[in-house]
């Protein structure tokens, strides 16, 4: 992540907004490539790799996320569901985005598919904080959680909890149900 976000940084400074997503597709490439291949010293492969999620979470950071519409989230829904079907078969050796094991399947539909669930979640966060508005515990349990939100570098707790929890959301030989748990536990 840091050496992600140095490059990134910079790169925000030196180019225009159209050279940027131009050059973070070409470098994300050039990192899946050397990930697939040979990794690099301080896991630059992987801070290449992550350009074109910074690029988008830099656009995203300029958006209201809060305003939404039903079509647009019936929209990321589908497209989430449509590419999560092909890059995780379930009825095979079942495969998704990994940074880390450096799997990318079906590069580039496994980034369209994260990015696709991330709008999702977005919008169905949106769905139910407007649906359970007049609570007034929900509203202090929704301040503390935006705060977080905010602060999103605590997301790296959970892969520290990954090892820690793997007995609670493992499911032997079954990957929807693992799925389903590890969701719920994240």
């Amino acid at each position: 992540l840091y050496f992600g976000k140095i490059i990134f940084d910079y790169l925000q400074l030196e180019l225009s907004d159209h050279q940027l997503v131009i050059s973070c597709m070409i470098l994300t490439f050039v990192g899946i490539i050397f990930g697939n291949m040979q990794w690099l010293p301080f896991s630059l492969d992987l801070a290449l790799a992550m350009l074109l999620f910074f690029w988008y979470g830099n656009l995203m950071k300029n958006k209201n996320v809060t305003q939404f519409s039903y079509k647009g989230l019936l929209k990321d829904g589908a497209l989430w569901i449509l590419t999560l079907y092909f890059t995780f078969p379930i009825w095979k050796n079942p495969s998704y985005m990994e940074l880390v094991h450096r799997r990318y399947p079906l590069f580039p539909i496994c980034y369209i598919c994260a990015i696709a669930g991330t709008r999702f979640i977005c919008g169905i966060s949106n769905v139910l904080i407007d649906s359970f508005n007049s609570s007034i515990r929900l509203k202090i349990a929704i301040n503390i959680m935006s705060s977080i939100g905010k602060n999103s570098i605590y997301i790296l707790s959970i892969h520290i909890f990954d090892y820690i929890y793997k007995r609670l959301w493992f499911v032997e030989n079954h990957y929807i149900l693992t799925s389903l748990k590890r969701c719920i536990l994240d």
